[in-house]
């Protein structure tokens, strides 16, 4: 009896050790894009900082040039937070399982951020 236990808890393990699944990097790009002038802007992935400098849009290409950061990660749920000029704040979940590019735009009048989430980069004139 106890043979076959232990056969049976050693087949139990394999299968379970077979079924792990496979973690990939994948292309993150962040591009922070419109209607900045020389605002604070702080953007963590992971509570980990990506940003944190005084941006501007370059309005003839629609980005900020020193607002681009590409970096890999992992497979699965990661969480963005944007903060802009220290009053205004936007936290978004999002799962990673494909290359993914968001841009970050901001509206000075009303203060708000928003994002923009793609599959391929973003491509400026």
């Amino acid at each position: 009896m106890r043979k076959s236990t232990f056969i049976f808890c050693l087949f139990a393990v394999i299968i379970l050790i077979s079924c792990k699944k496979e973690v990939k990097n994948y292309t993150l790009g962040i591009d922070v894009q419109s209607q900045f002038e020389n605002d604070s802007v702080e953007v963590f992935l992971d509570n980990e900082v990506l940003i944190k400098k005084r941006l501007s849009t370059n309005n003839l290409v629609g980005v900020c040039t020193d607002g681009i950061i590409r970096t890999t990660k992992t497979t699965g749920n990661h969480a963005l937070k944007i903060i802009i000029n220290n009053t205004s704040t936007l936290n978004q979940n999002f799962t990673i399982n494909k290359d993914v590019y968001i841009g970050i735009n901001f509206d000075p009048s009303t203060h708000a951020i928003s994002v923009v989430y793609a599959d391929d980069p973003f491509l400026y004139e």
